[in-house]
């Protein structure tokens, strides 16, 4: 079946979308886990829990009011996965005495950040990204909770001649993070 990936998911997987078998929703989400076992925690509270944060639709319909997980798919089936879309960028201020920017960024995990980082070049040493020119060092926040919707923070902080240029180029990808 056709596994369309929207925002994030989309930029993990580098492809608009996947062609994965499976005779249920949660079979197909395994596959898909399988090749991109980092979206595990995007995907699912706990094992068999989707995420509330996360949208699945099957032919347009929200599988919450399916059957879950466990809602019959079928080759010709087309399934959107869209990742939370609450949060983006709180905005970096700086640069502070020491020329750090600092920013607290919503709607954007770990892995993710992690992910965009590595894309763009950036090599990991000892906590500390290394960014030609630039360091970025990141660490999860508690989570920001508004009714019942659960969104990531971090707290990013951006060193280096080149800090405020990765500063720029880490809150659009948070923005993007975010929907």
């Amino acid at each position: 079946m056709r596994v369309n990936l929207y925002a994030t998911f989309r930029d993990v997987a580098r492809v608009k979308h996947l062609e994965l078998e499976g005779a249920t929703v949660g079979e197909v989400l395994e596959r898909l886990l399988e090749q991109h076992p980092e979206m595990q925690d995007e995907l699912f509270e706990a094992p068999g829990v989707l995420s509330e944060r996360v949208s699945v639709f099957v032919n347009g319909r929200d599988v919450r009011y399916l059957g879950g997980l466990a809602t019959p798919v079928g080759p010709e089936d087309v399934l959107d996965l869209f990742p939370p879309v609450a949060g983006g960028a709180l905005g970096f201020h700086g640069p502070d005495a020491d020329g750090v920017w600092r920013a607290e960024l919503g709607g954007i995990s770990p892995w993710l950040l992690a992910a965009y980082l590595r894309r763009w070049g950036a090599v990991e040493t000892r906590g500390r990204w290394c960014c030609g020119d630039a360091w970025v060092r990141f660490r999860s926040l508690p989570p920001r909770v508004v009714g019942g919707l659960r969104t990531g923070r971090l707290a990013v902080e951006v060193g280096g001649p080149d800090a405020r240029l990765w500063a720029e180029r880490i809150s659009t990808g948070a923005m993007r993070g975010g929907g």
